[in-house]
């Protein structure tokens, strides 16, 4: 979609959302509709609106206030407690928040009892309050603007190990700073995205919300999918946590269960950075898979989420973990998976489609045999199993069987047998109208 297009559209529902009763105030780099501020695009960097602030070892509790510029001359990097022999992470946070959310601040002290880092915090609550949600997605392209000078004062100093963790609406900043770092040739390292924000970017094209292109690496966690996340993949690997919805111990009684299962994304990433056992996924093709039971954990193919994950992996993982901290759950064994019901194998690709009941039940033809490529069997036992454990059972395994019964009476009519084996033949065929009736 185009960007000034987006704009219009943002700003007539933020009239719609917030009514009439605001007042609608220019001064000059920015429009205010009420309380909410949108950012217009001579509004340069850096921004009093946007600030980092710096922890370390040597300063873990006293946040540093550091000031980027054009240059490095201007910027005052040089007399803060970084160190350029360090691993720089920049920590986003979402609508509605600021670099003090409890799984942020909490990810800051599993970092530093790990190692030597520069933490970089980015506080831009106030170009992102509530109830201003247009304006904050409107503002995600200044706020990576300004973070990618941030981060192009922190390449003066030669160090290179660069990892962006965004989340929520954080996690769609994290492209705005990769775009705007793509017009110097440069590419991140890495972004970790967090659930990344949902509303207001399933339209959107691939330059104006995360995806893979984003960074060398990018790796997503999901876990409110389809509320306040997004369930789409937008990284090389893509982690559901608990099928990515709902997350386990939020829905007690009186918890906001998309508020705590969105906020359980900094939880599990805090968590991973000093876990022992770690977060390990098991792969599966697709969503679809996932929710008809055909890719259930396994020890194959496995893969850690998290601060550890390795930049070589790909695809899609689904991982579970405990109802309450500490919630990783490590490995899947072999052992763990044997009282789960293994992916059922299904073979329908010898059945002959040409009952109408079919063509009136299934137009999207999913019950075609070669639907997304499923590897099925030849096993005609497992078709009726898994209708019979799966779908709606006495529909689907009386319809397989009339299937069944008229290729037997097809190939009953097509032999030339003498009396005596015709004979046979037909006893045959009652017995197994018998058995597949019963």
């Amino acid at each position: 979609m185009n960007y000034h297009i987006r704009f219009i559209l943002l700003i007539a529902i933020a009239f719609f959302v917030n009514g009439q009763q605001n007042e609608t105030t220019n001064q000059g780099d920015t429009i205010f509709i009420g309380p909410c501020a949108w950012v217009l695009s001579n509004r340069k960097c850096p921004d009093p609106d946007i600030k980092f602030y710096l922890h370390t070892r040597s300063n873990p509790d006293d946040r540093q206030l550091i000031h980027t510029d054009e240059t490095w001359e201007k910027s005052n990097l040089s007399s803060s407690f970084y160190n350029p022999r360090y691993p720089v992470k920049v920590i986003i946070h979402g609508y509605n928040s600021d670099m003090m959310l409890t799984p942020l601040i909490d990810a800051k002290r599993e970092y530093l009892q790990r190692g030597d880092y520069n933490l970089f915090f980015v506080d831009w609550a106030v170009l992102g309050p509530a109830p201003c949600y247009p304006s904050a997605v409107h503002n995600t392209r200044h706020v990576g603007e300004c973070i990618a000078q941030l981060i192009s004062r922190i390449r003066d100093t030669g160090n290179e190990d660069i990892h962006l963790v965004g989340f929520s609406l954080g996690a769609q900043v994290c492209n705005y700073v990769a775009t705007t770092l793509r017009n110097d040739n440069y590419t991140i390292p890495r972004i970790t995205g967090l659930d990344p924000a949902m509303p207001l970017f399933i339209t959107t094209d691939l330059d104006n919300k995360l995806d893979a292109s984003d960074a060398e690496f990018v790796d997503v966690v999901h876990t409110n999918a389809l509320v306040q996340g997004q369930i789409e993949r937008c990284g090389h690997v893509d982690f559901y946590l608990n099928g990515g919805i709902i997350q386990p111990g939020c829905s007690s009684f009186g918890v906001n269960p998309f508020q705590c299962s969105h906020h359980r994304a900094p939880d599990y990433f805090a968590e991973s950075i000093q876990s022992t056992i770690g977060f390990w996924g098991w792969k599966c093709q697709s969503y679809f898979y996932y929710l008809f039971g055909m890719c259930t954990p396994t020890s194959d193919m496995q893969a850690l989420a998290g601060e550890d994950c390795r930049k070589t992996t790909q695809g899609m993982y689904f991982i579970n973990t405990n109802a309450v901290s500490p919630f990783a759950m490590g490995r899947i064994t072999d052992s763990s998976t044997k009282s789960q019901q293994q992916p059922p194998q299904i073979s329908i690709n010898s059945i002959p489609h040409v009952d109408p009941f079919q063509s009136s039940i299934d137009i999207l033809g999913k019950l075609e045999g070669n639907f997304n490529n499923l590897p099925y069997s030849t096993n005609n036992y497992d078709e009726s199993q898994f209708f019979i454990n799966h779908g709606s059972d006495r529909i689907t395994h009386n319809f397989l069987s009339r299937l069944r019964h008229q290729n037997m009476n097809e190939q009953i009519k097509h032999k030339r047998p003498n009396s005596r084996q015709s004979r046979d033949d037909d006893n045959n065929h009652i017995t197994f109208n018998k058995i597949v009736h019963e």
